[in-house]
């Protein structure tokens, strides 16, 4: 849902069930451990006025939560955010690269069925980890703290 935000108001958002279960930014990033279908609401307050806006059922998450599990999607990347150290699940023969935020190429390898582990030395910031087997081919950001 999206606000124009006039001087002076407030915002209070309540999602039961995520996290944050409240906050009070303008444009809140929400984030749900569990499917199902969730409520939200918004409190705008303008000082002399106080408008309400419940939307039930308004979010819903389907299926695995983050990222899919082994056996879900038969091509994975985890934990993200790493510390440099991740691990790359996929079938058959892969090829993996990752690439900083440009396009420049910092690594390629080559990995055979199940799961391959890196270590790389990557300063803090956002990546892209590109993994493709066969016709299959994804990339996933990876966050490094």
């Amino acid at each position: 849902m999206k606000y124009k935000n006039i001087v002076g108001e407030t915002y209070s958002w309540l999602f039961p069930g995520g996290t944050p279960a409240t906050s009070t930014d303008k444009e809140p990033v929400v984030t749900y451990s569990q499917t199902g279908i969730y409520d939200v609401t918004l409190i705008v307050d303008r000082g002399s006025q106080v408008d309400t806006l419940v939307k039930p059922g308004y979010i819903t998450v389907n299926g695995p939560v983050g990222m899919d599990p082994v056996g879900k999607k038969d091509i994975a990347v985890f934990p993200n955010p790493s510390d440099g150290k991740f691990t790359v699940i996929a079938d058959g023969i892969y090829d993996v690269a990752v690439t900083d935020i440009t396009g420049i190429v910092l690594f390629t390898a080559t990995g055979n069925r199940g799961a391959r582990n890196f270590n790389l030395d990557l300063s803090s910031g956002y990546y892209f980890v590109t993994i493709q087997n066969g016709r299959k081919r994804i990339t996933e950001r990876l966050v490094i703290k």
